[in-house]
């Protein structure tokens, strides 16, 4: 499951979702071996927080550029993923195309073919630092007194309220 998924984050549930958990099932077709092991609570924090090993600790043999790949896929923030399947499918052809051309490949970077085919805006918010200071030190006085106290969020639809949650904690 990506980062996202376990709830335990305040990202999305996108189409890089599903490309995270295809470079999970890569990583394991590559090596024979999940990324993570251990306890639920372990794995789970471990696709939140800690980054795969490398496919070449597994295996020697598997080409940089692969790896790259895999990795890339693997990434915790959505935003560094692969955007589509298309630029995964395009890298992997142009690796197998080259796998005997070693200076084709020594400069390969994952992500060169891939492709956004939808416009969508990074969940982060811009100009309202003023905002969340301002809730932050609301939120620092009301633990200092241990008291109880309501902050409500108000405005019209796409200012990012339902947002700023992240950005207070």
């Amino acid at each position: 499951m990506s980062p996202e998924q376990t709830g335990r984050t305040s990202k999305s549930i996108d189409k890089t979702t599903d490309i995270y958990s295809l470079g999970i099932s890569f990583f394991q077709m590559l090596t024979g071996e999940l990324p993570f092991k251990g306890e639920i609570n372990e794995v789970i924090y471990a696709h939140i927080a800690k980054q795969p090993p490398t496919l070449s600790k597994f295996r020697e043999d598997i080409p940089k550029a692969i790896e790259e790949v895999v990795q890339k896929m693997l990434k915790k923030n959505p935003n560094e993923r692969y955007c589509s399947v298309i630029g995964i499918k395009k890298e992997l052809e142009f690796i197998l195309k080259n796998l005997g051309n070693e200076e084709e490949l020594k400069d390969f970077k994952a992500g060169k073919f891939d492709i956004d085919d939808i416009f969508a805006f990074e969940e982060k918010i811009y100009g309202r630092e003023s905002e969340i200071k301002i809730f932050k030190e609301k939120i620092e006085s009301i633990q200092e007194k241990d008291s109880t106290e309501m902050i409500m969020i108000s405005g019209v639809s796409g200012i990012g309220k339902s947002v700023i949650d992240s950005y207070l904690y």
